[in-house]
């Protein structure tokens, strides 16, 4: 009869392991959306902590049950569901084990998720600093996964206290040399340069000078003459990357005594403006806007039968100098202070370096007028 025809569609939106237990396939025809082939929503079910109380143990057990059986591919995304129940740091130690590491399609969401941790809070996470980097020393070793080292090396440097990984910082560079020395690829020279500006905008030239120097004298006036220098005269960063160099090198220019004692040291001073000057007038450099997720262009790609790109896996991009809104304004009112220091003597460096490029000198003449500049 027509009655027995009738049909009801509904559309019904529950969690997995509730629609496991209410649809039954023999009194109903199902269709799923699968996130497979369609990009879902971002729309979580989270229960309420007290609701799971009694859970928790069970929870954790399954934890230890997980990694005593060796599925780590799975852990990742377990860890973070788990971590919401246990507490804010409870669940990181887990995420320093050495297997879990083994597994290249682990490293980009372990990573990042080590980045989102020392975020949040790099203080509680002081204790934990030597296992981030036993993990920081064992990615630097793998051309694939030095991306990701440098990750967290930034992140180290921008969340944690000054005090609690300065004294670690001779070995780190150690480590960076002795990579650079036996492993020198363009892709880790502009890891090791980006590092190397955030660490002297955060903490200044001559704290920079004086690691390198300590592990070989003179090693820091190399660096830059032999390595950075000539990486930026070919390739011009951009856009966050962009400003940590404009920020490192004009403190390089302004506060390293070192590097006006010879006529040597005055060649790379004059280099090194020149560098700064073609990332603030060059278009493609994008100065002072930031996108707003990190690229991977820096990664290295390649097959795995465990990875997969997940839609909303993206790092969020952080702007390590915040309280300069302008990198090229900065610049040039840097260079006025200190000319004004010491009349004379800056202008003939100046000259000298921004002589190699007609456009040099024209786009830093246009940045000083821009910005209200007089150098003297």
């Amino acid at each position: 009869t027509p009655f027995e025809m009738c049909e009801i569609k509904l559309h019904v939106k529950l969690p997995v392991f509730v629609a496991r237990q209410w649809i039954r396939h023999r009194t109903a025809n199902v269709n799923e959306y699968s996130a497979r082939y369609s990009i879902l929503d971002r729309e979580f079910y989270i229960p309420e902590p007290d609701a799971l109380a009694e859970f928790r143990d069970l929870l954790r057990q399954l934890h230890l049950t997980l990694k005593r059986l060796g599925e780590s591919h799975a852990l990742p995304r377990a860890l973070d569901r788990f971590q919401q129940f246990y507490g804010y740091t409870s669940l990181f130690p887990p995420l320093l084990t050495p297997g879990l590491w083994e597994r290249k399609s682990n490293v980009p969401a372990l990573s990042r998720l080590i980045v989102a941790y020392l975020g949040k809070g790099g203080n509680d996470l002081v204790p934990h600093l030597m296992g981030i980097l036993g993990v920081f020393q064992k990615l630097v070793s793998s051309k694939a996964n030095e991306v990701f080292a440098f990750d967290l090396l930034r992140a180290i440097v921008m969340y944690m206290p000054q005090e609690a990984f300065m004294p670690r910082m001779k070995d780190i560079f150690q480590i960076l040399m002795m990579k650079l020395q036996h492993g020198k690829t363009p892709k880790f020279v502009g890891l090791i340069t980006h590092f190397f500006a955030l660490f002297i905008g955060k903490f200044g030239s001559q704290c920079y000078m004086d690691q390198l120097n300590h592990i070989q004298p003179g090693l820091g006036l190399m660096i830059l003459a032999q390595i950075w220098i000539p990486r930026l005269q070919t390739a011009s960063p951009a856009r966050l990357e962009a400003k940590a160099q404009v920020v490192g090198l004009t403190k390089l220019l302004c506060d390293t005594p070192a590097l006006l004692h010879d006529a040597n040291g005055q060649q790379i001073w004059s280099q090194i403006l020149a560098c700064t000057v073609k990332i603030v007038i060059s278009p493609d450099s994008h100065l002072n806007t930031a996108s707003g997720e990190d690229d991977d262009n820096d990664a290295e790609i390649g097959y795995d039968a465990s990875f997969s790109l997940l839609h909303f896996a993206k790092r969020p991009a952080v702007d390590p100098f915040p309280e300069v809104q302008d990198a090229g304004a900065s610049l040039a009112k840097a260079m006025q202070s200190v000319c004004a220091s010491h009349p004379g003597k800056f202008a003939p460096l100046i000259q000298q370096g921004l002589s190699v490029d007609p456009k040099l000198s024209a786009g830093f003449e246009g940045l000083c007028q821009k910005s209200g500049v007089q150098l003297a």
